[in-house]
């Protein structure tokens, strides 16, 4: 259940896929989203639901977070050259510090524009804020900013993951400790 000093635990690897599921599945729907006209039969929907799934995303990642606390992830493999070490620790954290930045913003753009956030149609978000079209305005720009800079970070995760699975060196290879 915990993690090792070689591998990812059970609550650790749920927790990885889901929110990474997730994540993907929210840019997906938030490129189609930026396209919608005002008056498209399903766009309250779409946006109702993308907002619910980034909430939810939030609450997974300080779940992750605290987690983490508890049970620390295993140290990078030693056969990994400090240099992609260091890359990995600053995508990692950077990953960390926009995978909170990204809902986050999205949720204070919601409460600025005095739009609730419905969690599936089980309840509802307060608003914590006044309306607020300049704040809600500046939201939106960090959030479409922060999912650039999430999306560059998850390709360069993947793409460091292939490139240590393919090194030929088998102690390079990450990705089992995320599923075994």
């Amino acid at each position: 259940m915990k993690n090792t000093s070689t591998h990812y635990g059970a609550v650790s690897r749920l927790l990885h896929w889901l929110i990474a599921l997730m994540i993907i599945s929210l840019m997906i729907v938030g490129s189609y989203m930026e396209g919608l006209p005002d008056d498209h039969a399903q766009r309250g929907m779409i946006y109702g639901l993308h907002k619910a799934t980034g909430a939810l995303v939030l609450l997974l990642v300080v779940v992750r977070v605290a987690w983490l606390a508890f049970s620390p992830a295993p140290a990078l493999p030693d056969a990994i050259a400090p240099r992609d070490r260091k890359l990995a620790t600053a995508v990692k954290h950077l990953m960390y510090m926009l995978m909170l930045a990204v809902p986050l913003s999205g949720v204070l753009m919601s409460n600025f524009f005095g739009s609730p956030i419905n969690i599936y149609g089980l309840f509802e978000l307060p608003l914590l804020t006044p309306e607020n079209k300049e704040l809600a305005g500046l939201f939106h720009t960090i959030h479409g900013i922060s999912v650039q800079i999430l999306f560059v970070c998850v390709v360069l995760h993947i793409a460091g993951v292939i490139k240590h699975r393919r090194s030929g060196n088998p102690e390079e290879d990450v990705l089992p400790r995320m599923y075994k």
